[in-house]
C-alpha cells in the first residue's frame, strides 16, 4: 500500500474521479451495486452548475455510509445517522 492510498484526493473532473473510484473497488473483489439518486426540486434552478452531481452511486458491501436527511425517524433514519450497507 503505497503511503498516499488512504489520504484525501482532489480531481479537476468528474471522469477522473471515477477512474480513480473505479481503480479503488477493483482490487477489493466484493459485490458492488448501483444507487441511483432521485430528485425532487420545488423550484427550478437557473445556475446549470448544480445539475452536475452524479445521478448514480456505486457501493459497496460493507461501505459506510450517512442519510443527509430525515427519511424515517421512527426508525432512526435520521440526518446525520451512520450505517454500512
Amino acid at each position: 500500500m503505497s503511503l498516499f492510498d488512504s489520504s484525501v484526493h482532489l480531481f479537476a473532473t468528474n471522469n477522473l474521479i471515477n477512474f480513480h473510484y473505479h481503480k479503488m473497488l477493483k482490487p477489493l473483489n466484493c459485490s458492488i451495486s448501483g444507487c441511483v439518486a432521485e430528485y425532487n426540486r420545488r423550484k427550478k434552478i437557473v445556475d446549470n452548475d448544480n445539475d452536475v452531481l452524479e445521478h448514480e452511486v456505486l457501493l459497496f458491501l460493507g461501505e459506510r455510509v450517512i442519510i443527509t436527511c430525515n427519511l424515517w425517524v421512527e426508525a432512526g433514519l435520521v440526518n446525520g445517522a451512520l450505517g454500512y450497507t
